[in-house]
């Protein structure tokens, strides 16, 4: 809403019944130009105008309300596209009057916000949103003119509650059951045909959400100037999130393929590699011991916080009966440490003789041992998809790491990164 006086129009009340304050047509007087810079319907709406009334003051004090409605362009930054905050500069003045004619100024200092009402996928930041003052010389001239420039700058921030509801959570689910249908054991009778029609329907339901994306998200493309290539840091965050979830899922079924053609084809004439004997028997094998050692162990301690050993019983018992002469207790704590070694021999003799006899049953050993081995490597790869899954779910939603791949503009502040400003005179600036 502009303020200005216009000293010809200026009267005493008393020659006029009192009369302090009139409206008068927008079209009988003179108003101030004021335009809309950059806005996005040029011809149309540059011009900030209306045929409602100018309230005028009998000290020459004018009040021109403008009600319009405009869109305007603004400079996007969709690299954190669903969390991303974005910065619009509205500038207003005047396209004909330079200063020395029309000088534009605050009439407060704050944004006011009376009128605003929230928007259902924007949030105005009002700590960050400023309105300032300027004045813009234009050297070209002949001679050079200062133009005055009312500067609005609005902060606002993404509501992203919407993407990850309807986008995010559902993509993530459809491949984290994939991932585990990959893995499944298969059907008596059957081998893991099944699984490659599960991989099929997978990457068809993620490419019907992947066309729900691309009508919301913006367009973006690679930044680049002309001494330059584009720069990977113009990819949305979500469309490399989708990106990894569809090579997650293609992985996986190519992970399924190799087990197919490994229970198909090469374990029927095959010996089994040593890398994948490896991984089958000697890693799994030495995981198993370390989860059952810190296991027993754990359960050694509970007894001990629970119960007494049987070693602590014998000696209670022993000193109920009374018995004085230490060497005899002395040889009986030596005896019980001789029978318990004793038992621990015997244990591992029975463990070894179980395993002789398990090798001389009559089967299909070969056939036996490539089985084993499948169905490990399938616990192997299900483990480390379902972490890699969980992993990029994290860097998804924790994505200060995404400020550190490419570089903020010269001179520019990055509003999600405000840490990685860029000086002017920083060697890269002025390379570019």
């Amino acid at each position: 809403m502009p303020y200005w006086q216009d000293e010809f129009l200026q009267w005493n009340p008393k020659d006029y019944e009192g009369a302090k304050e009139i409206f008068l047509s927008s079209t009988d007087i003179w108003v101030p130009e004021i335009s809309l810079y950059y806005s996005h319907h040029f011809n149309e709406e540059v011009v900030l105008s209306s045929n409602n009334d100018v309230r005028l003051n009998y000290t020459g004090n004018l009040r021109y309300y403008i009600p319009f409605s405009t869109e305007s362009l603004c400079k996007l930054d969709v690299k954190f596209f669903p969390f991303d905050i974005q910065s619009c500069r509205l500038l207003f003045g005047s396209w004909a009057h330079s200063n020395e004619s029309l000088a534009f100024r605050l009439y407060e200092k704050n944004l006011s916000l009376i009128d605003f009402y929230d928007n259902q996928e924007w949030q105005l930041d009002v700590t960050a949103s400023k309105v300032k003052e300027e004045s813009w010389l234009y050297d070209y001239l002949d001679p050079p003119l200062f133009w005055d420039m009312i500067i609005v700058d609005l902060v606002v921030s993404r509501q992203s509650f919407y993407y990850v509801f309807n986008l995010v959570i559902p993509s993530t689910i459809i491949t984290l059951v994939a991932v585990i249908g990959f893995h499944m054991p298969s059907t008596s009778g059957r081998v893991r045909d099944a699984k490659f029609r599960l991989g099929i329907m997978t990457l068809m339901s993620m490419s019907v959400i992947l066309l729900a994306i691309v009508e919301d998200m913006p367009k973006f493309s690679m930044h680049g100037s002309t001494q330059r290539r584009g720069s990977f840091s113009g990819i949305p965050l979500i469309g490399l999130y989708y990106f990894i979830l569809l090579a997650i899922t293609g992985l996986s079924t190519v992970t399924t393929s190799m087990f197919v053609f490994l229970e198909r084809d090469v374990r029927v004439s095959h010996e089994i590699p040593w890398y994948l004997r490896w991984l089958a028997f000697d890693l799994t094998s030495h995981i198993t011991r370390t989860f059952s050692y810190h296991r027993a162990s754990r359960h050694d301690e509970i007894t001990d916080n629970q119960g007494s050993t049987p070693r602590q019983n014998l000696r209670k018992r022993l000193s109920l009966a009374h018995y004085d002469n230490m060497i005899m207790y002395q040889y009986f704590n030596q005896v019980l440490e001789d029978l318990l070694t004793s038992i621990i021999k015997i244990e591992q003799s029975l463990y070894g003789i179980r395993h002789e006899l398990l090798s001389l049953l009559p089967r299909d050993d070969l056939n036996f041992k490539w089985n084993k081995v499948i169905n490990r490597l399938e616990y192997l790869s299900l483990f480390f998809y379902c972490s890699l899954i969980f992993m990029t779910v994290m860097l998804f939603f924790f994505h200060g790491w995404y400020c550190s791949i490419g570089h903020s503009a010269c001179n520019e502040l990055n509003l999600k990164c405000p840490w990685m400003t860029v000086h002017p005179n920083d060697p890269s600036c002025q390379a570019a």
